[in-house]
């Protein structure tokens, strides 16, 4: 029964069919399809599914669809292990780039706390220097560092106003400006009723004029406009 199961159980069951049309027309038919199940090829007595004429191919091609089933399961596990790794790699690489940042970030703070403390000793000494009225040595010592950097504080705003009235009998508008432009930051240890008393609006507007800087002026304006005034408009 297993011998003739399958394919050749189909083959007589297409010799006994009672409608003539369904039977094999010739003798030589049926010999053909013989012919077909000993080679291993789909036999026209069983109706032609893909699946059928797939497993015939596979019993006829045993061991080169067993090589190309290995070499494609090689080629998978191939393929997850080196996606594995790069993942691996781009991870590692991922936090690579965020401890570099986080480095250069701490470097850049470790160099701006730095700064601030030379600005802090250079304020203190500019200070000392214009007590002796040493003022050019006082504007140069305070320039050793960026005048951006140095923390407001009382000291500072009255040193910044020394050296920007200093440089305004010199005649030198901009460096008189950027000291003058640095006293609003300074002046938020003062209360704004007694801003104006110190008289550092009357100082900077004009100067910013005369050093030809239109847009640091409207911006200076702008902002004692808004700070000082009910009014939408400062002549």
């Amino acid at each position: 029964i297993s011998a003739v199961s399958g394919d050749l159980d189909q083959v007589v069951a297409k010799c006994l069919e009672k409608d003539r049309s369904r039977r094999y027309e010739t003798v030589n038919g049926l010999a053909r399809d013989l012919e077909r199940f000993l080679a291993n090829e789909p036999v026209l007595a069983r109706p032609p599914s893909r699946r059928y004429r797939l497993r015939k191919f596979v019993d006829r091609n045993r061991a080169a669809c067993l090589s190309t089933l290995l070499i494609t399961l090689t080629v998978l596990v191939g393929f997850a292990v080196s996606t594995g790794m790069y993942l691996r790699e781009n991870a590692a690489l991922r936090e690579q780039q965020r401890l570099r940042l986080v480095a250069e970030a701490a470097r850049a703070a470790e160099t701006r706390l730095r700064e601030q403390a030379q600005a802090r000793a250079n304020v203190s000494k500019a200070s000392l220097l214009l007590s002796q009225d040493k003022t050019a040595e006082a504007d140069a010592t305070l320039r050793q560092t960026p005048l951006n950097t140095i923390e407001p504080s009382r000291e500072a705003t009255e040193v910044f106003r020394t050296l920007g009235d200093w440089h305004l009998t010199q005649g030198r508008w901009n460096a008189a400006a950027e000291c003058y432009l640095l006293l609003p930051l300074a002046n938020r240890f003062i209360t704004g009723e007694q801003i104006p008393n110190t008289g550092d609006m009357i100082r900077t507007a004009p100067v910013l004029l005369l050093a030809g800087m239109d847009a640091a002026y409207e911006a200076h304006r702008a902002s004692l406009i808004e700070r000082f005034a009910d009014t939408t408009t400062l002549n």
